[in-house]
C-alpha cells in the first residue's frame, strides 16, 4: 500500500521545483503486481510514476508561460520519469536490454495496468516534450521574432505552442 504521506506530499507540489526535489533520488522498480513503483532512500513510502506523470501534466496546464528555470526544472524531471519507465520496461521484460525479468504473472499484470490506464503512452506522446516548445510571446522573447511557421502544438483550452528550432 502507498504511504499516505506521499500521496498528501504529491497533492501538495505546486511547481517544477518542488516535484524535482521530490523526485531528484527516487528509484523505480516493478512490484509483483505490476505497478511501476518509485521509491525514496531513507523515507518509509513510495508513488506510481504514472502519478508523477500526471502531476507534471497537471503543472504543465496551470501555467503554460515557463520560465527557464522552469524548463530546465521540467527537463530534469521528464528525464527522470523517462528513466523509471525504461528501467521499469526492463525489468518487466519489454526491451532487449533486461535487468531482471520478471514472472509471467507480473508481466501480464503490468501489460493489464498498461491498457489500462493509457498513463504512459500519453506521457510519449505529447506531455514529456511541453518544455520544448514556446508560446508566441515567450518564441518572441527567446528568439527575437514571433514564429513564422504553423504552431507544433495546437490544442483546445491551451495557447498555441511552437517547438524551438534546432
Amino acid at each position: 500500500m502507498l504511504n499516505s504521506f506521499f500521496n498528501v506530499s504529491l497533492e501538495n507540489v505546486n511547481s517544477f521545483r518542488e516535484l524535482k526535489d521530490l523526485i531528484e533520488e527516487g528509484d523505480a522498480y516493478i512490484s509483483i503486481f505490476g505497478g511501476r513503483i518509485v521509491t525514496f532512500p531513507g523515507i518509509n513510502g513510495s508513488l506510481y510514476v504514472d502519478d508523477l506523470a500526471l502531476k507534471v501534466r497537471q503543472l504543465v496546464r496551470k501555467n503554460f508561460e515557463f520560465s527557464e528555470e522552469d524548463r530546465e526544472q521540467g527537463k530534469f524531471i521528464v528525464s527522470k520519469i523517462d528513466a523509471f519507465y525504461k528501467k521499469t520496461d526492463d525489468q518487466a521484460g519489454f526491451s532487449n536490454q533486461i535487468e531482471k525479468k520478471r514472472n509471467i504473472i507480473t508481466t501480464t499484470l503490468v501489460i493489464i495496468r498498461e491498457c489500462l490506464s493509457k498513463i504512459q503512452i500519453i506521457w510519449e506522446t505529447g506531455d514529456r516534450e511541453s518544455f520544448e516548445h514556446y508560446t508566441e510571446s515567450q518564441y518572441q522573447i527567446r528568439f527575437g521574432h514571433k514564429p513564422n511557421f504553423r504552431p507544433h502544438w495546437s490544442q483546445t483550452n491551451c495557447p498555441d505552442r511552437w517547438m524551438a528550432s534546432k
